[in-house]
């Protein structure tokens, strides 16, 4: 089987709110890391860029956690559980992950999730933040943007029964948590 490389990139609803939705979204193209100005907001043109092969997304949230509502760490922590989601229906083989962040770096957030990631024989992290109007954004990361604020615009019931979620136990959340914080 031939290895591959996947890219992801990851966002939240960031509505301020708390118990905000984490979206990932996954592709084996190099070309869907490549640059461009933030356009509108084309719902469904994304859905049309996700839904081709090669490219898909997943999401969770940690709404019923109380203790991550606005935690710092929260897009990295998601991030494994969403990562590993995806690898273990995937039909490749994957050997390197280029994940691209929303937001500011954060060097704890990078260490751990290289412990924890020990399946790629190469990570490679990066992060984009500031107004997205202005700058030039990957377009897999405008992808988990738009499908993060249509999620979390969407009916609670709908994301909650949606086959895209990632649910996970609370007892490997606090695990990832204690992990960050003792950095």
């Amino acid at each position: 089987m031939k290895k591959n490389k996947l890219y992801v990139s990851f966002d939240e609803s960031n509505h301020n709110h708390g118990n905000d939705i984490i979206v990932a979204t996954f592709s084996i193209f190099p070309e869907d890391i490549s640059t461009k100005k933030f356009g509108r907001r084309d719902y469904r043109g994304i859905r049309n860029f996700l839904d081709k092969k090669g490219r898909d997304y997943r999401f969770t949230t940690f709404a019923s956690i109380s203790e991550f509502e606005k935690a710092k760490y929260n897009l990295y922590i998601g991030s494994i559980f969403l990562i590993r989601d995806f690898i273990k229906k995937a039909k490749n083989d994957f050997y390197e992950l280029e994940m691209i962040f929303d937001g500011y770096p954060r060097k704890k957030g990078n260490k751990v999730l290289e412990k924890e990631l020990q399946e790629f024989e190469k990570i490679q992290v990066s992060n984009y933040w500031g107004n997205k109007k202005k700058k030039k954004y990957p377009i897999l990361l405008q992808a988990a943007d738009v499908t993060a604020s249509e999620l979390y615009r969407g009916l609670c019931s709908d994301i909650l029964n949606s086959k895209k979620i990632v649910k996970f136990s609370l007892e490997e959340v606090l695990r990832l948590k204690k992990r960050f914080e003792t950095l």
